[in-house]
């Protein structure tokens, strides 16, 4: 009876990570195939400040950008703000106490991914997920 109930346990386990590596983690929106995580960060800034949390993650995909932003586009049913240099393409969803963006970015585009191991260079897209966070509201 144990050894059911480990085997289980074992296999409930493995499902559970299946899933929870098909989602990012911060918006937990479904990611795009293929989607490998660059590197991604816990900031926080000063009380007095704003915003005073920001995590972001930074993923690489071996896909062109213009893909990727139909696949964001069928998730959030609205096409993307474009940055005036075409090189990447934002959601924005605000909320009273955060700011959650998607951005699928170029691997010629800026980003915080300096320190990540895998740089965008490595890519032919990056998908950029950030959540500011203030505590009293914005």
């Amino acid at each position: 009876m144990n050894k059911k109930l480990l085997l289980l346990s074992i296999v409930a386990y493995i499902e559970c990570a299946s899933a929870a590596g098909s989602s990012d983690g911060i918006g937990n929106k479904e990611l795009p195939a293929g989607a490998v995580l660059m590197c991604g960060e816990h900031v926080v800034g000063e009380a007095s400040g704003k915003p005073v949390h920001i995590d972001w993650q930074a993923f690489g995909l071996n896909e062109e950008a213009e893909g990727t932003v139909q696949f964001y586009q069928s998730q959030f049913g609205r096409p993307p703000a474009t940055n005036s240099d075409g090189q990447s393409y934002t959601w924005t969803i605000k909320g009273e106490y955060n700011e959650l963006q998607y951005s699928v970015k170029t691997p010629r585009a800026d980003g915080p991914w300096s320190g990540c191991a895998k740089q965008p260079t490595d890519f032919k897209a990056v998908v950029l997920i950030s959540n500011a966070i203030w505590v009293n509201g914005r």
